[in-house]
């Protein structure tokens, strides 16, 4: 088994911390669940509000780009995870679309700034494994910050706005649907309801036990709203037009 410590150690900048995942003998997994600090107790999400309006999400078939059921051309599974999927048969999860207007729409609404974002549209019975996140999506979307400096507390680069992660919800909850974080599960959310959780320590799994596919807009980058939703324990009321 590989020295997870030394090999943290190791990591200088941002696509040190990219390249650590990369390698098929590391095991994504245990790594990051070894280094969480989450423990029974701790905060597992907040819901911060919700993003109203008459909208409706559809994903257009030009947009998708990942499918669950192909690991191989996806270039967003990491080397360090196909070990975990093929032990225990897990695929991708879910059906990867690239933001349409809705989404930016929705992500500029959060004051969103120097972020990512895509739609998973998880199908019926697909299941997201248990994982801690690594942002490294972040990384990969943003080539030109690869060199910066890591910051091993933060997992991001140092001296830069602290990067969150929020979930919207696309469409109102339905019975199957399942969302965990930590020891706790998110449901019953309506249209437009905005999550955001600690993406640096917190476990999380979804799965799909429904009958019809799970629409969610994942964003991921630095926002000013968000930091002041959170230590202000304000709740977000916001319509698009």
């Amino acid at each position: 088994m590989k020295n997870y410590q030394e090999l943290y150690e190791r990591v200088d900048t941002l696509q040190d911390w990219v390249d650590l995942f990369q390698d098929e003998d590391f095991e994504y997994n245990d790594f990051l669940l070894s280094i969480s600090e989450y423990k029974l107790g701790d905060e597992c999400y907040r819901v911060l509000g919700n993003i109203s309006g008459d909208w409706e999400y559809s994903p257009q078939k030009d947009d998708l780009v990942a499918s669950f059921d192909d690991i191989e051309n996806n270039k967003y599974v990491l080397k360090s995870e196909k070990s975990t999927f093929k032990k225990y048969n897990y695929n991708y999860g879910y059906n990867k679309y690239s933001p349409d207007e809705l989404s930016t729409k929705i992500a500029k609404a959060l004051n969103f700034d120097n972020y990512v974002c895509n739609v998973n549209y998880q199908p019926t019975g697909c299941v997201v494994n248990l994982h801690v996140d690594s942002l490294t999506c972040w990384t990969l979307d943003y080539p030109d910050y690869s060199h910066l400096k890591f910051d091993k507390k933060l997992r991001q680069p140092a001296n830069y706005p602290t990067l969150h992660r929020v979930f919207v919800a696309l469409s109102d909850w339905q019975p199957g649907w399942m969302w965990q974080f930590g020891d706790e599960y998110w449901s019953g959310w309506k249209k437009g309801d905005v999550v955001w959780f600690d993406w640096r320590h917190v476990p999380h799994a979804t799965a799909n036990a429904g009958y019809a596919p799970r629409p969610v807009l994942k964003i991921s980058g630095q926002s000013t709203l968000i930091d002041s939703l959170l230590s202000e324990n304000k709740l977000l009321n916001t319509k698009l037009d």
